[in-house]
């Protein structure tokens, strides 16, 4: 357990937290940690990147600290691995597909999955993870002093490059190395 009452801060350059408690009280410490120099890497259960940050004002964390603490956001889920062994092309109409994607799965084969004797008559084998980076800018800084919205913040991270999860898994649904229903599956 991480408390306000470990000694001197320059005996260590990083910090490895589990979950971030829905309740801060008893770690305050952590969440300002960051500004000493010191790296901070935690979990915190949210839907993707941007909804981190306002997760974090939702519990009592003061907007000055996130945006002076917060330098990047990874969300991450993880998605089954189509068995190669058994999958096949499957034709999807471009429209039926969900607008974010497609433009990255246009013209890409994808693959269903099946099910055979080597994936225990599932179509998967393995998994692979799928992830979304909100590199913290000065824009998304001033809009978390601003205390702006999940869906403000989060447009602004797309513009400045952020690839959303269902973007990141569309690239992988593309590559052949899952499915479209596993993916819709996972990050819906």
């Amino acid at each position: 357990m991480f408390t306000t009452t470990t000694p001197g801060l320059q005996e260590f350059n990083m910090v490895r937290s589990g979950d971030i408690p829905l309740k801060l009280a008893p770690y305050p410490t952590l969440v300002g940690t960051p500004i000493t120099g010191h790296l901070v890497l935690t979990t915190l259960h949210t839907n993707d990147a941007p909804a981190s940050l306002t997760r974090l004002m939702e519990m009592g964390v003061d907007p000055y600290i996130i945006s002076a603490a917060v330098s990047g956001i990874v969300a991450q889920r993880l998605v089954r691995l189509l068995c190669n062994n058994c999958k096949k092309k499957v034709d999807v109409p471009v429209l039926s597909l969900n607008k974010d994607i497609r433009s990255i799965l246009k013209g890409e084969t994808i693959y269903k999955s099946v099910g055979c004797k080597r994936c225990n008559f599932t179509g998967y084998m393995g998994r692979i993870g799928v992830f979304s980076v909100l590199v913290v800018s000065k824009r998304i800084r001033e809009l978390i002093l601003e205390r702006k919205g999940v869906d403000e913040i989060r447009d602004i991270a797309i513009d400045e490059g952020m690839k959303t999860l269902i973007e990141a898994g569309a690239y992988k649904v593309a590559e052949g190395l899952t499915s479209l229903e596993e993916l819709y599956r996972v990050v819906f």
